[in-house]
C-alpha cells in the first residue's frame, strides 16, 4: 500500500499520508488509517447490534434502554474530569521535555481522579433511583441503575482512551471502547434474555454494564506494559494537582459541553416523546453518525502531533497541518454522507418497518454533520494552545442554541425538531471553532 502511495503526486501522497514535514510523516498517515478503520468497524458493529436490540426488544424497551446508554454516555465520559482531554497536553510535554516523573504522577492521578468521582456520582445516583425500582418495580429505574453501576470504569476507560491517543497508541486507545465494549455487550445481551436470566431493557443494560467493567480491565492491561516502557518506575513520581486541575476542570466543560451538543437532542427527545419514539430517532442518528468518524479519526492521530508542535513553536509547520487535516476531514465526510443519504430509508427498514419514520432526521443531522467536518480538528488546536476556555464557551453557546430549539421545535415537529436543533448546534460550533482557530494561527505565525 505504502509503495502505491509513493507513485502518487506529492500533493495527494501528502494527503494521503500527511507527509512531508509539517506532520511526522507516514505515521500520522497509518495512525489515522487505524483510527478510522476502528471507527468504520464500531460503526458496522453498532447498527447490527442496535438492529438486533430493536427487532428484539421492541420500539418500546429499545428507546428505555438507549435512552440510559446515553445516559451512562454522558454521566460517565463527565466523570473522568478532563483528564482524559487534558492528557493530550501534559504526556506529550512531560515526553518530549524529559520529565518522566510527572507523567508518571500525572497518570495516576488521572485514574484516581476519574475512579473517585464515578464512586460518587453512582452512589448518588443509585442511592434516588433505586426505591423507585425496589418499591414500584420500575423497569426504567433499574436500568438507570445498572447504568450507574459502570460509572467508575466508564470514566477510566475514557481517561485511558486519552492516555493511548496522547501516545499515538490508537489501538490502545480505542479497540476497547469501540470494539470489544459493544460485542461483549451484544453477546452477554443475547445470553441473558435467552437464558431468561433477564428480560428486555434490563437484560442489556446488565449486558452493558458487564461489558464496561470487563473492558477497562482489558484495556488497564494492556496499556500497563506500554506505559512502563515509556515511563519508567525508576523516575518515581511527582505530583502537580493545581496545574493539572486548573488545565483538566475546564476541559471538562468543554468535553461536558461536546457530550451535551452530541446528545442533547436525545435526552430532550425524552420529555415529549414516547419511548418508542425516542428508540426511532437514535437508530436514524447513530446510522447517520458514520459521517463524523472520519473527523474523528483525523483527530485521533494529530492530536498529539499538534501539542507536540505547539510546545516546540514549529507555528508553520502547525498551520500546514491544519490545513491538510481540514480537507482529510471534509472529502471523505462528503463521500460518506452520500450513500447514506441515498439509501437511508432502506437502511433505517432493516431495524423494522417503524424506524423508516426517522429518515428525515437523518438527513437534517447529516447536513449538520458535514458542516462540522469542514472545521476539522479546530476544537483539539485550541485545547492545546490553552484556549481551552474560549473552546468551552463556544460549546456553551452551541449547547444553548440546541437547548432553546429542543423547546421550541420538539413539542410541534417532534422527531424532526430534535434533529433541526442537533443540526443547528453542530453548525455554529463548527463555524465559531474554525474561525477562532483560524485566528490562532494567524497569531502564531506573527510571532
Amino acid at each position: 500500500m505504502e509503495y502505491l502511495l509513493r507513485q502518487r503526486p506529492g500533493w495527494l501522497r501528502g494527503y494521503i499520508w500527511f507527509g512531508g514535514t509539517a506532520t511526522g510523516g507516514a505515521a500520522i498517515g497509518r495512525q489515522a488509517l487505524i483510527a478510522l478503520s476502528i471507527r468504520v468497524a464500531a460503526a458496522a458493529l453498532a447498527f447490527a447490534a442496535q438492529m438486533v436490540l430493536a427487532r428484539w426488544l421492541g420500539s418500546f424497551e429499545f428507546g428505555v434502554f438507549t435512552y440510559a446508554a446515553v445516559w451512562l454516555n454522558v454521566v460517565g465520559s463527565l466523570c473522568a474530569a478532563g483528564f482524559g482531554a487534558s492528557a493530550l497536553r501534559f504526556l506529550p510535554a512531560y515526553q518530549a521535555s524529559g520529565d518522566t516523573a510527572k507523567a508518571r504522577g500525572y497518570v495516576v492521578t488521572g485514574r484516581w481522579a476519574c475512579l473517585l468521582a464515578g464512586a460518587t456520582v453512582s452512589v448518588a445516583v443509585t442511592g434516588y433511583m433505586l426505591p423507585g425500582w425496589l418499591d414500584q418495580g420500575s423497569s426504567a429505574a433499574c436500568v438507570l441503575v445498572l447504568a450507574a453501576v459502570s460509572l467508575p470504569v466508564y470514566a477510566l476507560t475514557d481517561f485511558h482512551d486519552g492516555i493511548g491517543r496522547s501516545q499515538g497508541r490508537i489501538a490502545s486507545a480505542l479497540l476497547p471502547p469501540y470494539i470489544l465494549r459493544p460485542v461483549l455487550a451484544l453477546a452477554a445481551t443475547l445470553l441473558l434474555i435467552a437464558s431468561g436470566l433477564a428480560e428486555g431493557a434490563v437484560g442489556a443494560a446488565a449486558a452493558l454494564a458487564i461489558a464496561t467493567w470487563f473492558t477497562a480491565a482489558v484495556q488497564l492491561v494492556w496499556q500497563l506494559p506500554q506505559l512502563r516502557r515509556t515511563f519508567p518506575a525508576a523516575a518515581g513520581n511527582s505530583f502537580a494537582p493545581k496545574l493539572w486541575l486548573s488545565v483538566s476542570l475546564p476541559l471538562l466543560l468543554v468535553d461536558g459541553f461536546a457530550l451535551l451538543l452530541t446528545n442533547l437532542d436525545v435526552l430532550m427527545l425524552e420529555l415529549w416523546a414516547r419511548p418508542e419514539e425516542v428508540g426511532i430517532y437514535y437508530a436514524a442518528i447513530k446510522t447517520v453518525s458514520l459521517i463524523a468518524f472520519v473527523q474523528f479519526a483525523i483527530s485521533a492521530a494529530i492530536s498529539a502531533r499538534l501539542s507536540v508542535l505547539h510546545v516546540s513553536r514549529r507555528k508553520t509547520e502547525l498551520q500546514k497541518l491544519m490545513k491538510e487535516a481540514q480537507i482529510m476531514s471534509l472529502v471523505p465526510s462528503l463521500i460518506c454522507a452520500a450513500p447514506l443519504v441515498m439509501f437511508g430509508k432502506w437502511i433505517l427498514a432493516l431495524f423494522g418497518e417503524p424506524f423508516v419514520q426517522g429518515y428525515p432526521a437523518m438527513v437534517i443531522v447529516a447536513l449538520g454533520l458535514i458542516v462540522r467536518a469542514a472545521a476539522g480538528p479546530s476544537q483539539n488546536l485550541l485545547m492545546v494552545a490553552g484556549r481551552q476556555n474560549q473552546a468551552a464557551m463556544i460549546l456553551a453557546g452551541a449547547v444553548l442554541i440546541n437547548l432553546a430549539l429542543c423547546g421550541l421545535l420538539i413539542p410541534g415537529m417532534g422527531l424532526v425538531g430534535a434533529a433541526l436543533a442537533a443540526a443547528a448546534g453542530f453548525s455554529f460550533e463548527a463555524t465559531a471553532s474554525a474561525i477562532l482557530a483560524r485566528g490562532t494561527l494567524a497569531r502564531a505565525i506573527s510571532d
